[in-house]
């Protein structure tokens, strides 16, 4: 049973390689929410006004998505230098 708890524990990529991949998909899910939630926004009969604020809302979202893969590359900068 310990050798099973030991192999769980065992890490299988580096940090700097999660950090790398955690970006990657932070930036592609960040596109990918812009584009959908653009699409499925023009797609509603909305007035103006429910439409801008569901076009802000889209962008904020998509904003904290890519600053969170913006995060990932800081840690995996300082990750590599020390």
């Amino acid at each position: 049973m310990s050798s099973l708890i030991q192999f769980v524990k065992k890490p299988f990529t580096s940090e700097t390689t999660d950090a790398m991949v955690g970006s990657i998909v932070c930036y592609a899910g960040g596109i990918l929410l812009l584009i959908i939630g653009v699409l499925k926004l023009v797609e509603m009969e909305l007035n103006l006004t429910q439409l801008i604020f569901g076009l802000l809302l889209v962008c904020i979202l998509v904003f904290q998505i890519i600053l969170a893969g913006l995060m990932l590359e800081v840690y995996r900068a300082v990750k590599k230098q020390g």
